[in-house]
């Protein structure tokens, strides 16, 4: 330790220094904030910054642009290059079109390397099996000497940190695709500019005159949920109609009374046997045309609970879009029969998803890249289909204007 530190500092350096070997500051996690660890030490907080300073020189944290220091150093770990496998998981379906996109994203990501590609997804999709069947597939990849590295597409329900975080230490690298790496834990990551994009939608259905836009989401635990309800609170805001906002979120609402709805319209032949998305929009659907006003826009934050919405609302006799317009998030529909792709939604870039994360790899498993973690976004462009149209104005006589006038 240089004979220039104060006492002060040189006693706040080992403190920290201790706590990272006991584990209290966890490999891989960020440090607790300057403030936080000097009142905890009982020293300033510059003194505290003096500490970090040094402990970033000496190799035991490392310095992460606008964020917080994280524990351990990841360039000082050799690259994992003496296997032949990437090990992919996958927490949908393989045979859903978005899966496979994904699928032959990485294989044409890996075409020429030498690297064999391994897909695994979960057993059975109900249950508890998505993350048990994820925590098994860490654990396998963890002491495979085989694997060189792996892309996940976790499931994020599922509390597999400690797995994912001791992978990490171990320096063999994993890139998270679509959802990112538990909190705490670096790692890069490929996934959609999910806020832009929702902030997009409302925008488009605010061009459309609607002013009453109601956002549907079936949870807020997975982080690209999140983004897109902060999407569309974003553009509420920014219009000015941020008294005009309202996030239902299906998973924090009661059931209505009585049985569900009667499901009708186009979507009822999209729809598959899910009792839990079922119930959502029988939820989401109820409470929305309890709302006064009633609203004329819904923006819903995933294509499959949007089928169900506007099945249940067609079913109580609104009519999309006359009633109501809707839009989606994923562009799930666009691999289907024409004549069944008619929700103005988002489009993800699953292919994207599967070529940017392979390209990450590649670069962590050949020692390209530097110990900052890497986050790509990916731009889902709108495409507007008959499930949206301008809101109905109203002219001094009451009756309904002309579709096309400006509102």
């Amino acid at each position: 330790m240089a004979k220039s530190l104060s006492p002060t500092v040189a006693a706040t350096v080992n403190a920290i220094r201790q706590g990272i070997q006991s584990g209290t500051y966890a490999y891989g996690s960020f440090l607790p904030a300057e403030q936080e660890m000097a009142n905890q030490i009982g020293v300033s907080r510059g003194t505290v910054r003096l500490a970090i300073q040094v402990l970033a020189d000496a190799g035991d944290i490392t310095r992460v642009q606008h964020s917080r220091p994280v524990v351990g150093i990841h360039r000082d770990i050799a690259p994992v290059t003496k296997g032949t496998e990437v090990h992919v998981w996958v927490s949908h379906p393989i045979a859903d079109e978005a899966t496979l996109r994904f699928m032959k994203g990485i294989s044409a990501g890996l075409l020429g390397t030498g690297f064999r590609m391994i897909v695994r997804e979960p057993t059975r999709f109900f249950g508890n099996h998505v993350k048990s069947d994820e925590r098994q597939f860490l654990s396998e990849i963890l002491d495979n000497q085989n694997v060189v590295g792996a892309i996940v597409q976790r499931d994020p329900y599922a509390d597999n940190s400690d797995i994912i975080r001791e992978i990490v230490r171990r320096g063999k690298p994993l890139v998270f695709a679509d959802c990112p790496a538990p909190d705490g834990i670096l790692a890069d990551h490929v996934g959609t500019a999910n806020l832009s994009a929702a902030r997009q939608c409302v925008q488009y259905l605010m061009k459309l005159g609607h002013r009453d836009i109601v956002c549907a989401a079936d949870n807020e635990t997975p982080r690209p949920a999140l983004d897109r309800i902060q999407g569309y609170k974003r553009a509420m805001q920014q219009a000015g109609l941020g008294d005009h906002t309202v996030c239902l979120v299906a998973d924090n609402m009661p059931n209505p009374e009585g049985e569900p709805w009667q499901l009708a319209g186009r979507y009822v032949g999209r729809l598959s046997k899910n009792s839990l998305y079922s119930a959502w929009a029988h939820r989401l659907a109820s409470k929305i045309l309890s709302l006064t006003p009633r609203p004329t826009a819904v923006f819903v934050t995933c294509d499959v609970l949007a089928f169900w919405l506007i099945s249940f609302l067609e079913g109580a006799g609104v009519s999309v879009p006359n009633d109501m317009s809707v839009i989606g998030f994923d562009g799930l529909s666009r691999w289907d029969n024409p004549e069944n792709d008619t929700l103005t939604t988002a489009c993800q870039d699953f292919l994207g998803f599967g070529k940017y994360a392979s390209d990450l790899l590649l670069d962590r498993i050949t020692g390209i890249a530097d110990s900052a973690p890497r986050h790509i976004l990916l731009e889902a462009p709108l495409v507007i289909r008959s499930s949206t149209k301008p809101e109905l104005s109203v002219t001094p006589n009451g009756k309904p204007a002309d579709p096309g006038s400006p509102p």
